[in-house]
């Protein structure tokens, strides 16, 4: 039988008591590591029509299994 682990202890974190130029030096390493994406000027999806909107909404995974909940998406 395996044993489940339910709850693992966590490695204390670094920044607890951190300097404030500690954590501007760990910010500016986490910025060059995860560069920001670039904006974009419009999303193709904010440019559908509402029925396409509304199709998508109502079809899986967004599709509940109850009737009366899809009722109520419909209108909200």
């Amino acid at each position: 039988m395996t044993a489940v682990v339910k709850h693992a202890t966590r490695k204390t974190l670094e920044i607890t008591n951190a300097t404030a130029e500690q954590a501007q030096a760990r910010n500016s390493r986490l910025r060059e590591q995860f560069p920001a994406r670039t904006a974009e000027r419009r999303w193709s999806q904010t440019a559908q029509s509402s029925e396409e909107t509304l199709r998508r909404l109502t079809a899986p995974p967004f599709l509940p299994a109850a009737n009366g909940t899809r009722a109520g998406r419909a209108v909200g």
